[in-house]
């Protein structure tokens, strides 16, 4: 006997004869789950939160405090805007260490 919650939508076949119908239903498959690779950041949930750091006084070594209770990407920009690479180390969950090969001020932003 087939399930009578079914909708014609789930029926794959429909066999039909004189006052006969045959419904043959396929097993649906399961739900897709989505997994993110962090690359070892850790971050309780889905949140808006963020952190702008201002470094005004040019340093080879930028420490932040952000307390944001994640380890988040980070962002770093010179004074005229232009993003650079830098070595990122995640002291713990609320501090993070920016290292450069030359003193540099400018920006990080934090996500």
């Amino acid at each position: 006997m087939t399930d009578p919650t079914k909708t014609l939508a789930q029926l794959d076949v429909i066999v039909s004869t004189p006052r006969v119908i045959t419904a043959v239903v396929q097993p649906q498959p399961p739900p897709l789950v989505a997994a993110i690779a962090t690359a070892g950041r850790t971050s309780p949930s889905v949140t808006n939160a963020s952190y702008l750091h201002n470094q005004a006084v040019p340093s080879d070594v930028w420490t932040i405090n952000h307390n944001l209770g994640f380890k988040p990407l980070v962002q770093v920009y010179t004074l005229g805007g232009v993003e650079v690479d830098a070595e990122v180390q995640h002291l713990n969950s609320n501090q993070v260490r920016v290292s450069f090969v030359i003193p540099l001020a400018g920006t990080a932003r934090l996500v």
